[in-house]
């Protein structure tokens, strides 16, 4: 009678291939995961900043740059250059252009934002 089975190295190639999809898998779960944090925590940081920027240059039509009127907007938080504010997921950092501008649309620049735990 022969008993049927694996050998060892059948089962080892098996195990290898596992641990690779394995490694693709956490990867992309670890990039899943601060994409969700930067849309918990840094997303309505930033929108909230930026309304303030909006609502500056609404109140304010005319004014040519707001760099100086930045640390005084109660949503952005900072010196004018860059801001961190403390969250449960860690600490946001906004990072404002060299200098925002109202013009007729009212529109900034860009904003970046970056979340650090």
């Amino acid at each position: 009678m022969k008993i049927k089975g694996f050998t060892l190295i059948e089962l080892w190639i098996v195990i290898g291939i596992i641990s690779i999809l394995a490694s693709f898998a956490i990867l992309r779960y670890l990039t899943y995961q601060e994409k969700a944090k930067v849309n918990t925590y840094a997303l309505p940081i930033a929108r909230a900043c930026v309304m303030d920027i909006l609502n500056f240059c609404t109140e304010h039509n005319g004014t040519t740059s707001i760099a100086n009127a930045l640390p005084s907007l109660p949503n952005c938080p900072g010196n004018g250059t860059n801001g961190t504010k403390a969250t449960a997921g860690g600490n946001v950092t906004l990072s404002y252009p060299n200098e925002i501008t109202c013009n007729n649309s009212c529109s900034s620049k860009w904003l970046i934002c970056k979340c650090h735990s």
